[in-house]
């Protein structure tokens, strides 16, 4: 079974967190940006990122700000 485009988007922004592109503690672009990044629609980046927090990797911040919350590759 082939993934949804929403995870293999979770899983590259996991990969480049891992890799140092935003440090635990940065805040992330917001979604719109990020979904223009990716070439990806709004609702897919939101699925991604709320599955990225379900997971911990995040931490909501004020009005939609996420702040890196762990390196998923150390923990």
């Amino acid at each position: 079974m082939q993934k949804k485009i929403w995870h293999k988007v979770a899983e590259e922004i996991s990969l480049q967190v891992s890799l140092g592109k935003w440090p635990v503690g940065s805040i992330i672009p917001g979604e719109i940006e990020l979904a223009k990044q990716f070439n990806v629609s709004r609702d897919t980046m939101r699925k991604a990122l709320a599955y990225l927090s379900q997971q911990g990797l995040f931490e909501l911040k004020q009005s939609l700000l996420r702040k890196v919350r762990q390196n998923p590759r150390k923990s």
